[in-house]
Order: C-alpha cells, then sequence, then structure tokens
C-alpha cells in the first residue's frame, strides 16, 4: 500500500530462535533474512537495546531512524505492597520459608529443570520455589517435580490475573529469572522488567554477557550466578535465606527506583508517540523543488 510504518522490536526472532536450538543455523538465516527484509522497508524502529540496534546497522538499516527505548510497563498496576500471607496460605507456602519465585513463560529458553535440580539440593532447607505461569515446558516442569518428590518444596501454580500481580509480587522474597547460557543480546526477558517494577531482589541466572545480566547490574539490584548451573542456584537461594534484612531492602529499594525511571509506561508512550509522528512527518513531508 506504500504506507509508511515503524517497526516496534522487542526481540529479535530469528536469531533467538537458533540461540534457543529451536531451528537450526540454515533455516536461521533464511528467518533472518525475512524478519530484516521486513524491518528494513519501515519508516523508523524502535528497539529495546543497543545490541538490538547494531543488529539492525550491520543489516544496513540507517542509524538514524532507530530510536532505543525500554519496554512500557505500568507501575502503578505492579508496585510493592505490604505482604499479607493471603498468596502464600493459598499455595501451602510456609509463612517463614525463603519463597524463590519465577513468573512467566515456561519454554525452552527458561529451562525451568535447571531450577528443579537447584531446588532438590535445598530441600532440607527453609527454601521453597514457586513457579508461576505456562508454556510448552509446563508439563515436563510437573513432571521433574513429581519425580523428584518434590512437591513440598516446589509449587507450580497458573498465571495471575493482573488485579492478584502486585500481591503475588509481595509474597516472594525473590525473584527469579532463569535462562539457557546460549541467550545473550537476542532477547530481554519482560519479566525482568516487571519484577523490578514489583520491587523484589532478583536472581539471576543469565549469561554474564546478555542484555539481563547488563541491566541486572547497571540497576544494582540483584544477585548474578552462572547459568544452567544448579549448585550455582542453590547456593545463591542459601545466600538469600541468611542475608541482613537491610541488604535485601536496599535490593527492592533499588529495583523499583530504576523501574520509576526507566519503564514508567507514562514517559515512555508519550515518547514512543512522538518518535513515530515526527517519523511520519518526514516521511511524508514533499521533496523540495529542484
Amino acid at each position: 500500500a506504500r504506507c509508511p510504518y515503524v517497526v516496534r522490536i522487542t526481540d529479535l526472532a530469528a536469531l533467538a530462535a537458533l540461540d534457543t536450538g529451536m531451528v537450526g543455523r540454515r533455516l536461521s538465516r533464511v528467518l533472518e533474512t525475512f524478519e530484516f527484509t521486513a524491518y528494513r522497508a519501515a519508516a523508523g524502529a524502535i528497539v529495546l537495546c543497543n545490541s538490538f540496534e547494531r543488529a539492525l546497522v550491520e543489516h544496513h538499516y540507517p542509524l538514524n531512524r532507530i530510536r532505543v527505548m525500554h519496554s512500557p510497563i505500568d507501575i502503578e498496576q505492579v508496585r510493592p505492597i505490604p505482604r499479607d500471607g493471603a498468596f502464600r496460605a493459598r499455595h501451602a507456602v510456609p509463612k517463614d520459608a525463603l519463597l524463590v519465585m519465577h513468573a512467566g513463560s515456561m519454554g525452552r529458553k527458561q529451562n525451568l529443570i535447571n531450577v528443579v535440580s537447584a531446588a532438590a539440593l535445598t530441600r532440607d532447607t527453609a527454601i521453597s520455589w514457586m513457579f508461576v505461569g505456562d508454556g510448552e515446558g509446563r508439563h515436563e516442569l510437573v513432571e521433574a517435580v513429581r519425580l523428584r518428590g518434590l512437591e513440598n518444596t516446589v509449587r507450580v501454580v497458573p498465571f495471575q490475573p493482573d488485579d492478584e500481580l502486585s500481591p503475588m509480587f509481595a509474597e516472594a522474597d525473590v525473584l527469579l529469572l532463569n535462562q539457557i547460557s546460549a541467550v545473550t543480546d537476542t532477547v530481554i526477558p519482560s519479566k525482568l522488567l516487571t519484577y523490578m517494577a514489583a520491587g523484589r531482589p532478583v536472581l539471576a541466572a543469565v549469561n554474564p554477557a546478555s542484555e539481563a545480566a547488563q541491566l541486572l547490574r547497571t540497576s544494582d539490584a540483584g544477585v548474578l550466578v552462572t547459568p544452567e548451573d544448579p549448585e550455582a542456584l542453590a547456593a545463591a537461594a542459601r545466600w538469600f535465606a541468611t542475608a541482613d534484612p537491610d541488604v535485601l531492602a536496599a535490593f527492592s529499594a533499588r529495583n523499583r527506583a530504576y523501574a520509576e525511571q526507566h519503564f514508567d509506561q507514562r514517559k515512555i508512550l508519550p515518547a514512543h508517540e512522538e518518535f513515530i509522528l515526527d517519523t511520519m512527518r518526514a516521511r511524508l513531508r514533499p521533496e523540495p523543488a529542484s
């Protein structure tokens, strides 16, 4: 239709599929060509991070038509609130347990069997683990919990309604991000942004070169451990269980402050709108007469 458009890129899909083993290298190249051809025709591009920007430029997209902007988060819907114990009671989590919670997709990229293995190493401690969400890996996850006899240590519960997110996150002592080591700069997990808005400490088992690791280092609001290493993950959980409460409170405060400064949709959506309108005006402006 020859209508100018702007793309907002939240994943580099073809490269992410290669990283997670969903496709082979030959098919990934075909998909990558298809993907970046669609991007290349766009009048403007909004990307989440500098690595996405570099990927576009490497595929011959003009740098001056790219803007790096974080994903917008409703920081009023997801916010720190006092703990009331209702969510824990509903899912039989002991009041005095350290609750490590993963919330979001359960797929190949998340490799949550790694977390089950870590939970097996802490079964004799006052540490509970919870997976909230759904995805292609949920059945395998539930089966792994059953086979290892971890039903009293690990809970698997479905996605919660939006108005229950803040009470749910308030019950967690630590919010968990777990990824396969191959994931580096093709994906920024949206759950990390939501975790930060919730104002809870974060434990991240991710590639140290990943965008997620860089974001957590910048915010200084959590602990990074080696991905696909259950012993490292279990050791970090034990550290959280004995950490100074003031240290954990500082993690929480920094997470929330970072989310308010960088992810608030009331700031980001107007910036998106301004960029889109400026891009359209420039594209539709008549060429000067020769």
